[in-house]
C-alpha cells in the first residue's frame, strides 16, 4: 500500500517540526491547514532554511492575514511581493528575513507606512556619514538612536553642529516614533 501525498506531506511536516523543536500547538495548527497551504509552508520553511522562531512568527502572521482576507495561506503566499522573495537569489537566512519583513508589511500596513516615513525623514536630514540615526525596525520602542563616530575634535564639532542644525527634523522624527503624526 503506497502513501498518499497528504500523508507524505504530513510526515515531512512532522519531521521538520521535530528537527526544529516546533511547539505542539504550532504543529497542530500547521497540520490543520488545507493540504496546499500546509505544503507551501513546508516548502518555504525548507527553501528559506527558516529558524523555528522565524517560522512560527511567519506562520502566525500568515494565518492572521488569511483570516482577515477570508482566504487560505496558500493564496496569501501567492502575492507577487512574497513570490519575488521566495524565487529571488541570496542566502536562505537573508531571504527568510526579507520574507518575514514583507509578511509583516502585509499584516501591519500602517507600521510599514510609518517605517517608510521614518526612513524618508532620516534621509532628509542629510547628516554627515559619521552620524548614524536609526529607529527601531519594528517600532517596539519610541527611542531614536543617534550615534557619532569621530576621530578628531574637528569631526566632533562638525557632527554636533550638524545635529544642532537639524533639531527640528530630529524632533519631527521623535514625534513620529511617539505616535504624534500617525
Amino acid at each position: 500500500m503506497s502513501e498518499t501525498p497528504e500523508k507524505s506531506i504530513e510526515g515531512e511536516i512532522r519531521a521538520w517540526a521535530a528537527e526544529r523543536r516546533l511547539d505542539q500547538p504550532s504543529l497542530d495548527s500547521w497540520l490543520a491547514l488545507d493540504g496546499e497551504s500546509a505544503a507551501v509552508m513546508l516548502d518555504i520553511a525548507k527553501r528559506l532554511r527558516m529558524r523555528t522562531g522565524q517560522f512560527r512568527i511567519a506562520f502566525e502572521m500568515l494565518a492572521e492575514i488569511a483570516t482577515v482576507d477570508r482566504g487560505r495561506i496558500a493564496r496569501v503566499l501567492a502575492r507577487p511581493a512574497l513570490q519575488r522573495i521566495l524565487e529571488g537569489s541570496g542566502s536562505g537566512p537573508a531571504r527568510a528575513q526579507a520574507f518575514l519583513d514583507e509578511v509583516r508589511t502585509v499584516r501591519f500596513p500602517r507600521l510599514a507606512r510609518v517605517r517608510e516615513r521614518l526612513t524618508e525623514e532620516i534621509a532628509r536630514l542629510g547628516l554627515p556619514a559619521q552620524i548614524a540615526v536609526s529607529a527601531p525596525f519594528s517600532l517596539e520602542s519610541d527611542e531614536l538612536r543617534i550615534e557619532m563616530r569621530v576621530r578628531s575634535a574637528s569631526e566632533l564639532e562638525d557632527s554636533i553642529d550638524a545635529l544642532a542644525k537639524n533639531v527640528t527634523g530630529l524632533k519631527r522624527i521623535v514625534g513620529i516614533l511617539g505616535g504624534d503624526e500617525f
